[in-house]
This record gives structure tokens, sequence and C-alpha cells, in this order.
């Protein structure tokens, strides 16, 4: 038992923190979850960020030069 002690301990140590501190973990998971809820309501709700006259893309007009050919 002597030579099993310290790893006893570490392991109560370690069950005793999460026994504390679970209950704020929990309540820290579920307000970031609720802040993250209420920021995609948010964000949903606000108009698009495209214009709201599309106008069509049309490319440069580059002169097209045809490629040159050795004589």
């Amino acid at each position: 038992m002597k030579r099993y002690a310290p790893f006893l301990l570490v392991a109560a140590g370690i069950v005793g923190a999460l026994w504390y501190f679970w209950p704020d973990v929990l309540s820290a998971r579920k307000k970031r979850q609720d802040d993250l809820n209420s920021l995609l309501a948010k964000t949903d709700s606000q108009p698009p960020l495209t214009p709201s006259v599309s106008t069509p893309a049309t490319p440069p007009t580059t002169p097209q030069t045809p490629p040159s050919t050795p004589a």
C-alpha cells in the first residue's frame, strides 16, 4: 500500500478538483454556447453585404495580339 500511496493521492486530487470545478466548467460551456448562439442570431438578422443593385462583371478589354512566329 505504501508503494501506491503517491499515485492514489494524485488520483484523489484530480477527482477532487474535477468534483469541485466541474459545475464551473459546465456553466462556462453553456455561457459560451449561449454567447455563440446570440452572436449567430445577430449576424443572421443583418442584411447581406452584397450590393442591392448587381452589375454584371465585364472582363477588361485588352487588344489581343497574335503570337509572333519566327520567319
